[in-house]
């Protein structure tokens, strides 16, 4: 479905919050993420993703003038990009909220102290966090609202949350549509626009809003959708697309300066009063 105020996507009817937290705590698809998938491609998302995630998010850090005694990981997985943080800032005190119990244990056993439950349902560590981080876990929850609001409520005044996820406006979802590999329920469920994750955190109470799209990938996203033949384009998306690879990489190079890159990354500041 689409919202008919900020055009963001999302998956209609929804899911119960319980039927959602029961599937992402014992369901067989979180078991086999944690037990199989994980632990097989651990090194090279370390490479590939955490560590790039820990540098970005320390120069998002960095530029807000703030230093984080505490930063705290929403949706922490097996705790890879904390255990990364620590290495290269071992004076925060990391914390990490994950409700599956077989990766909450692996967090434990980094040194990370953990909570194991939602971020919506956890009833400890309200305004605390100097940096609080959700990286890729807005497009999987029921609620968003009630997701967003729980980051502001762990929170310290004035602390900082950084969360990515999927955009809405994204070139390869607008593009391909309900074919989007990035659609995919129960996994991801929302797909909020630009304006709506404006909205999004507003109304959750945020300020000093500011989202941008970093992006590399969705052109490549739809060349593949065209050699696998599983889209149907227009004529001029098929002359757009048929450019050279300086002119498609200048292309891509547009969609994530203008927010029209599917990957999004969204900062903002808990008011300090």
């Amino acid at each position: 479905s689409v919202c008919l105020e900020c055009d963001s996507l999302f998956v209609n009817p929804r899911p119960t919050k319980e039927a959602f937290e029961k599937f992402y705590i014992h369901g067989k698809s979180a078991k086999y993420f944690a037990d199989v998938f994980l632990p097989s491609v651990l090194e090279i998302r370390r490479q590939e993703i955490f560590i790039p995630r820990v540098n970005q998010t320390y120069e998002i850090v960095k530029a807000a003038g703030i230093k984080p005694n505490i930063i705290m990981e929403i949706g922490s997985g097996h705790g890879t990009f904390l255990e990364e943080w620590g290495k290269m800032h071992p004076l925060s005190e990391r914390r990490a909220i994950e409700p599956n119990p077989v990766m909450a244990q692996r967090c434990r056993e980094l040194g990370i102290e953990v909570l194991e439950s939602t971020a919506e349902n956890a009833k400890d560590w309200a305004g605390v966090a100097d940096v609080t981080a959700s990286f890729e876990v807005l497009e999987h929850v029921t609620d968003p609202l009630e997701f967003v609001s729980s980051l502001l409520k762990f929170s310290r005044p004035g602390g900082l949350v950084i969360a990515s996820g999927l955009s809405g406006d994204g070139f390869d979802i607008r593009i391909l549509g309900s074919k989007s590999k990035s659609i995919s329920p129960p996994h991801h469920i929302n797909f909020c626009s630009i304006k709506g994750y404006y909205k999004l955190f507003t109304r959750a109470g945020f300020e000093e809003i500011n989202i941008h799209t970093p992006g590399k990938l969705d052109v490549e996203i739809i060349r593949k959708a065209i050699d696998e033949e599983y889209v149907n384009l227009s004529s001029f998306e098929k002359i757009l697309l048929s450019k050279s690879h300086q002119h498609l990489a200048n292309f891509q190079n547009f969609l994530s300066e203008n927010q029209l890159s599917s990957h999004c990354w969204i900062t903002a500041k808990r008011p300090k009063k």
